[in-house]
């Protein structure tokens, strides 16, 4: 088993004030301190892995090569419908021989009402509106007479169990709050049509609703999905963070870091590649997009902590040694995990000088956190 699921307490003991952090460089795990990332939420479990991509503010100048052409890319045309055109900037290029990330091109699938083709020129660095020394990775999907431009990254590799998360929103077109219908956006895992697991958001449903779903799920198996309602009145045209969190027979999504639903059914058991997709096929999910039309999605970030499928547990990892964690949540600067430090509150804690004024739950935990075995161990 690849997942080391030790039950941590580190968002409560955080919140108490019992730890002190101090911050540590992102993205590469080998110049920092940690051994492994804990994430916060329902089901806290530890990763061995974590990256993070940040695109809101891409300097484009001249000693950084030009990094990227400011103007919108053309939509692909009639006679683009093989999927080959180029990255659009020397930033997209950097972006995927960074090599976690490939961007998917070529046909898709031509059986399909209306089929879908891949392309590297859907995917571009944009300035956010009215602010121009922000930006944002844009995601375009465009409808064609014959065919469907869509755009879509997929994981070079397979992960087993993760925590991961998207910022992102729609832009409408024409300064309306319009989006044209037929599209879908996903931020998901993927091995098969029975190992999946998503976040997806259709144009041709209501701005506030957004669909959290194991595969294979049916009228039969309703405790693998949901149809969930933005919370506090938001919308697709806003800012969100959208988070799914798989585990050893559990998933869970969350808004915001506040969870939504949760599942124990049909949960993916095999490593999975993640994929981040804005795509349309005329479907009876999906529905279809007019002749001519596009929409576009702007992410700000993607953020990942994980475990890949052919490595060993972080627990079996760091056997040798005190284990080095640093939390994902909480944390001073998204995107830079903290490392936990056990201070004299945590001792408190630890002795049970200071229980008594804790919920009963949270006591229990964090006996757990002193005592428990692993997830991976118990499975």
């Amino acid at each position: 088993m690849f997942f080391s699921g030790r039950v941590t307490v580190a968002a409560l003991l955080f919140a108490a004030d019992a730890y002190s952090t101090s911050t540590i460089s992102q993205r590469d795990k080998k110049t920092t301190t940690c051994d492994q990332y804990s994430v916060s939420g329902t089901n806290q479990g530890v990763f061995q892995n974590y990256q993070f991509w940040d695109f809101r503010n891409i300097v484009d100048s001249v000693q950084n090569g030009d990094a990227y052409d400011a103007d919108q890319p053309p939509l692909i045309s009639a006679a683009q419908d093989e999927g080959q055109e180029g990255v659009t900037s020397p930033y997209i290029s950097s972006f995927e021989a960074g090599g976690f990330w490939a961007i998917r091109r070529g046909i898709r699938n031509p059986e399909s009402t209306v089929p879908m083709t891949y392309s590297a020129q859907n995917f571009y660095v944009s300035k956010d509106s009215g602010d121009d020394n922000s930006t944002h990775l844009t995601l375009r999907t465009s409808r064609n007479s014959d065919f469907q431009s869509v755009a879509a990254l997929k994981t070079t590799n397979d992960v087993l169990y993760a925590s991961l998360r998207v910022r992102a929103k729609f832009i409408p077109s024409n300064d309306s709050t319009e989006i044209e219908t037929g599209a879908v956006f996903g931020w998901f895992t993927y091995k098969s049509d029975t190992q999946e697991s998503d976040i997806e958001i259709l144009t041709v449903e209501d701005p506030n609703q957004v669909h959290f779903t194991n595969q294979p799920s049916s009228a039969e198996s309703d405790g693998a999905r949901k149809v969930a309602t933005l919370p506090n009145g938001l919308t697709r045209n806003e800012w969100v963070d959208y988070r799914l969190d798989w585990f050893p027979n559990q998933s869970l999504w969350y808004i915001n870091n506040v969870l939504q639903f949760e599942s124990s059914d049909s949960v993916p058991k095999v490593g999975s590649a993640l994929n981040l997709n804005l795509w349309s096929n005329g479907g009876t999910f999906s529905k279809t997009m007019s002749v001519g039309s596009e929409v576009q999605v702007a992410v700000q970030w993607m953020e990942v902590a994980y475990n890949l499928s052919d490595t060993t547990t972080a627990s079996q990892t760091n056997k040798s040694k005190k284990a080095v964690t640093c939390m994902v949540d909480g944390v001073s600067v998204q995107g830079q995990p903290e490392v936990a430090k056990k201070n004299s509150a945590a001792k408190r804690l630890s002795t049970g000088t200071a229980l008594l004024s804790l919920d009963p739950h949270i006591v229990l935990t964090l006996i757990c956190s002193l005592s428990c075995v692993t997830v991976s161990q118990m499975l």
